[in-house]
């Protein structure tokens, strides 16, 4: 291409004007915009305070009971001040930690761990105020059970599945609401679970759902405790792959990481004594690497002094939380000194050096209220200018803010753009269904005429949640609507309504035999007491391994899912005793449960021993169909060799047998007792010590009996009643001159009146309308009738008997024993005087055991009579 010069002179002109040459002072650059990157949930300020305040990121290891120090190491951190803005734990540290996000604070979690019996949460028996008066017994006495899948025996998967603790959970975790079913993200501070899966090794972090799910699934400790299902995955402890999860911490925080290791050392000889230590052993061995690792990576870490202490000790509770605190208390000066450091090296970016600065676009609130709370400075960085804006967004009044720093000559100035909210016109609720708006109105700060106040409504929405909760309304969910044309502010309240009832884990049981425990229906709002009685009934039942109520929340209300985990159905269950009387037994059953998925029992019991031996077909129905109707239907056969005295000399025995059959159909009443009509045929034959010749009774009758059982317990109850009441209308068939009327009755309570001491009064009284044959009459003696005398001693038509113990517990099994004895018997209505009423008493010993209470007594009665007992095993 040709130039001509007089082309190269217009060029030459256009590039002076508009390519100023690189010598020439270079304009000052364009002006830059700061504007925080804000999640919704932020905007909302559900986690302002984890993003932008100082405080630390703590990963927990597990430790079983020595993983409640935890509790004393955030002691320690509420009393100095420091803030824990994330946790991520395992085991026992997942549940402090977890506690402690649901709003728990550490002084409240002292206080629980104080109030639970950590060797009955345990326990793999229901509670027994669940049970029916018909599942209190043969079951509860025994003392193995053996499943079989077919005719295979099946091992369980542990040795308890923890159901109490699980309840426990569910119980304690239910102040936090429904929301951390959508994210864990919800509570305070944030928190992950960490679990393992036992299908594919892998490790599970657990960020959503139902907290006390999520933290019994992390406690499943192999062999001690059976597994949990959760989205496809086998979960049990997360200390297997992930001791100390300080990665996962460090991956999810912005701040210093510190790591509390409560993890237990290698054990010697002499404290591995059972498959417990052993599997603890077992695992310590395999994650001492991965957790040297994890204490490696955090930036700083606690380790109480625990080496007093194993997993499974839970005596010194106070000593545990004690050595957290002592660690807690000299790490406090290196975590203060690391956060500060940590937060000023932060405070890094670009630096400006300021000349002035101003706030803009406000039209409620005043300038100062923020220039108060801003840092101000000759020189400041972009993270400087970024957290005076997050400072403005916690005040609560903002919707949007950002800031220009726009350069001068040689400085720059900054401008805040704050946008503050609209003034409320009026609060109003929807939704309410349950609630008076009168009472609710006066729960939140948000007035008519204020401005808008994100923070607040926050705190609205929270204290109207905790009324919900308080009244037992754990799945409610509310949220707040501004108008922006009329200015109105509504909390709209989802009070949880049940959308949906889901059954997972019933392949036998019919869902009719799960739903009759469960008091909801489609279109009910959840009631977390109901849920929980619901629960315990429903575990009662003995068909199965867990059972649990999950909410998962739609978009509105909930699908309430009933999750359950089966046993197998074919068993073997047995027991023994012994007492000086009548020598050694043993029962066993052989059990045919669930029949059909529709909750019946069918066993064959037999039992054998030196002076009494049995066998019986029973076919058991606790309840038919959904009724809290009940059947006993019974066919036996009994050899009892019962011991007869004389001046309390021992005269032999009668020799007795007995066959046929009892059916007894009768009306439940939950937590109470049932009422039964009895039907009764039976063959006795027997033959009398000294004499010759058989005996015989054909025993028919038709009579009410009614049973009420409101023990705690089985063995030395602490509080309760027990009432039994019969009345028979019998007669030998062969012979109708036999008919006699016979009533007994007798009622005991439990009466706690110290922490140690409990009171026991009993009364009973038996009378009949006429002579009755030897099996049927009243008797006077024994242990568990009137000591100094020997059992069956005293055989009459009429009794009454009266009896006060007085028991001290002075250690958790150990018990001292003292009992007073009033009473006697005869044989004719018009014997009967006061006068002739013998007394008794004695003094005891007695020791909760595995296999049952252990008594020993000597008893005395007025007329000099004595006797010594002993007695262990349940009686039956």
């Amino acid at each position: 291409m040709r130039v001509t010069w007089k082309a190269l002179g217009v060029m030459a002109v256009i590039a002076i004007v508009f390519c100023p040459s690189s010598y020439s002072e270079s304009p000052s650059p364009e002006k830059i915009i700061i504007k925080p990157q804000l999640s919704p949930s932020e905007r909302s300020l559900t986690r302002i305070e984890y993003q932008s305040r100082p405080g630390i990121g703590l990963a927990v290891s597990g430790g079983g009971a020595r993983g409640l120090a935890l509790i004393g190491v955030l002691k320690v951190f509420e009393r100095e001040g420091v803030r824990v803005n994330f946790i991520g734990g395992v085991s026992m540290g997942a549940i402090v930690g977890g506690l402690y996000s649901c709003g728990y604070t550490s002084q409240e979690i002292e206080e629980i761990a104080h109030q639970v019996d950590w060797g009955e949460i345990f326990s793999q028996s229901p509670l027994r105020s669940s049970l029916l008066t018909t599942q209190k017994g043969q079951s509860e006495k025994s003392l193995f059970h053996i499943r079989f899948q077919g005719w295979k025996p099946v091992m369980p998967r542990a040795i308890t599945s923890a159901q109490k603790l699980n309840q426990l959970l569910e119980k304690l975790t239910s102040r936090a609401g429904i929301r951390p079913n959508i994210s864990f993200d919800y509570l305070t501070p944030p928190l992950r679970i960490v679990c393992t899966d036992l299908l594919t090794g892998a490790r599970v972090v657990l960020s959503s759902g139902n907290v006390g799910e999520a933290l019994r699934a992390s406690m499943a400790i192999p062999v001690a405790f059976t597994p949990v299902q959760i989205g496809g995955h086998l979960l049990v402890d997360g200390g297997l792959v992930d001791p100390i999860p300080t990665a996962l911490v460090k991956e999810a925080v912005g701040f210093p990481v510190v790591a509390v290791d409560m993890s237990s050392d290698l054990r010697p000889a002499s404290q591995i004594s059972d498959v417990v230590d052993i599997a603890d052993q077992t695992t310590t061995i395999m994650t001492i690497d991965k957790k040297e690792n994890s204490l490696a990576l955090a930036d700083y870490s606690i380790s109480p002094e625990l080496g007093g202490y194993t997993n499974t000790d839970f005596s010194d509770i106070d000593g545990l939380i004690e050595a957290g605190e002592d660690a807690a208390e000299q790490a406090i000066p290196a975590l203060k000194r690391l956060i500060e450091t940590r937060w000023q090296t932060d405070s890094g970016g670009k630096e400006y050096r300021i000349r002035q600065s101003e706030i803009t676009e406000l039209t409620n609130m005043p300038r100062t209220f923020f220039a108060s709370v801003f840092s101000h400075s000759e020189k400041m960085t972009s993270t400087n200018i970024e957290a005076n804006i997050k400072r403005a967004f916690e005040s609560g009044y903002l919707a949007d803010a950002w800031a220009e720093v726009i350069p001068e000559t040689v400085d720059y100035s900054i401008v805040y753009h704050l946008r503050d909210h609209p003034r409320v016109s009026a609060v109003r609720f929807a939704g309410i269904t349950v609630m008076d708006e009168v009472e609710l109105i006066k729960l939140v700060e948000t007035r008519a005429g204020m401005v808008l106040n994100s923070r607040m409504l926050s705190r609205d929405r929270s204290a109207l949640e905790n009324y919900y909760l308080g009244h037992g309304y754990g799945l409610v969910r509310i949220t707040s609507e501004f108008g922006q044309s009329d200015g109105a502010l509504t909390f709209k309240i989802d009070e949880g309504l049940i959308n949906n009832i889901q059954i997972e884990g019933a392949r036998r049981t019919r869902d009719w035999v799960i739903m009759r425990h469960i008091p909801f229906r489609v279109g009910d709002l959840y009631d977390s007491k109901r849920g929980e009685r619901a629960i315990d009934e429903l575990y009662g039942t003995g068909l199965f391994e867990t059972a649990k109520l999950v909410a998962e929340p739609e978009s509105t209300g909930v699908t309430l899912v009933i999750k359950v985990v089966e046993k197998p159905y074919n068993y073997i269950r047995g027991g023994a005793r012994f007492d000086l009387e009548y020598k050694s037994r043993a029962f066993v059953d052989f059990v045919a449960d669930n029949i059909f998925g529709g909750g019946q029992e069918v066993y064959f019991s037999a039992t054998i021993g030196e002076k009494k031996r049995s066998a019986s077909l029973n076919i058991h129905t606790d309840r038919i169909f959904r009724t809290l109707f009940t059947n006993l239907l019974e066919l036996d056969y009994e050899e009892f060799k019962r011991n007869h005295y004389m001046d309390h000399e021992y005269q032999g025995y009668y020799k007795q047998k007995s066959y046929g059959g009892e059916i007894a159909p009768g009306r439940q009443i939950p937590q109470l007792g049932t009422i039964y009509l009895v039907g009764l045929m039976r063959h006795f034959e027997w033959y009398e010590p000294n004499r010759t010749g058989k005996q015989e009774f054909n025993k028919l009758a038709l009579g009410f009996r009614s049973v009420v059982d409101t023990r705690d317990a089985i063995s030395f109850p602490e509080n309760g009643k027990y009432h039994y009441f019969e009345l028979e209308f019998a007669s030998d068939i062969r012979n109708e001159k036999t008919a006699y009327t016979r009533l007994q009755t007798s009622f005991g309570s439990f009466y706690r009146l110290t922490r140690g001491l409990n009171f026991h009064p009993i009364i009973a009284v038996g009378i009949s309308s006429a002579i009755m044959p030897y099996f049927d009459e009243f008797s006077l003696g024994g242990l568990n009738s009137f000591l100094g005398l020997f059992e069956h001693e005293y055989l009459g038509d009429k009794t009454v008997q009266g009896t006060v113990e007085l028991r001290d517990r002075v250690s958790d099994r150990l018990y001292i024993l003292a009992r007073y004895n009033l009473g006697n018997i005869w044989t004719k209505l018009e014997s009967i005087k006061l006068s002739e009423l013998r007394h008794g008493g004695g003094l005891g010993v007695g020791l909760k055991t595995p296999i049952g209470p252990i008594q020993t007594w000597y008893g005395r009665t007025d007329a000099g009579r004595d006797a010594f007992y002993l007695d262990i095993g349940h009686e039956w």
